[in-house]
């Protein structure tokens, strides 16, 4: 049976947070967190990360 990636996880008070997947490889794209932040992954050919922007859009990796 396959389950797949979590889309969204809810912790014990109810703030849920949301991730997008790569549709082949399962890898992470965007995560929104409960307080509306975001989380960008790019990724190259290999899987590699080339880039991540954190909530304020600033890349960091």
């Amino acid at each position: 049976m396959y389950i797949g990636n979590l889309t969204q996880v809810r912790d014990p008070l109810g703030n849920s947070t949301f991730t997008t997947w790569h549709p082949v490889f399962a890898f992470p794209l965007k995560e929104v967190l409960p307080d509306g932040g975001t989380w960008q992954y790019e990724y190259n050919a290999r899987g590699d990360v080339v880039s991540l922007n954190d909530r304020r859009r600033r890349d960091v990796a």
